[in-house]
């Protein structure tokens, strides 16, 4: 059986959290996020570490983390690249999709984005 290249894509999410400057104001958020009540820590084993060390995104693709919230979970994590994941991580910090989006649609109000 064969897919086509179409179901084998990824939905990235809104092109808002791609945009340069809707980044900038996500690292004003960085400390909110780590220390948000609602922020969770996913512990990583030995394997997956191993097996994505250099590949933070592609750890979390196998997470199930949509593609949207890859960067912000990133940068909460303190990685400025998804090439700086090492083996010895044992978690990451995941913080609430809802607080992520939060920031989005306080985003959009300050700069008039429907």
């Amino acid at each position: 059986m064969t897919s086509s290249i179409h179901g084998l894509m990824v939905n990235a999410g809104n092109d808002i959290y791609y945009d340069p400057d809707f980044r900038s104001t996500v690292e004003t958020y960085l400390p909110y996020l780590r220390e948000h009540k609602d922020t969770q820590i996913l512990a990583v084993n030995a394997d997956d570490a191993y097996r994505y060390e250099g590949d933070f995104y592609g750890l979390l693709m196998t997470l199930k983390v949509p593609p949207q919230y890859h960067w912000t979970i990133m940068r909460v994590n303190n990685y400025s690249a998804s090439t700086d994941l090492t083996s010895i991580i044992t978690g990451i910090l995941i913080p609430a999709i809802e607080q992520m989006d939060g920031i989005v649609r306080q985003y959009k109000v300050t700069h008039k984005i429907s």
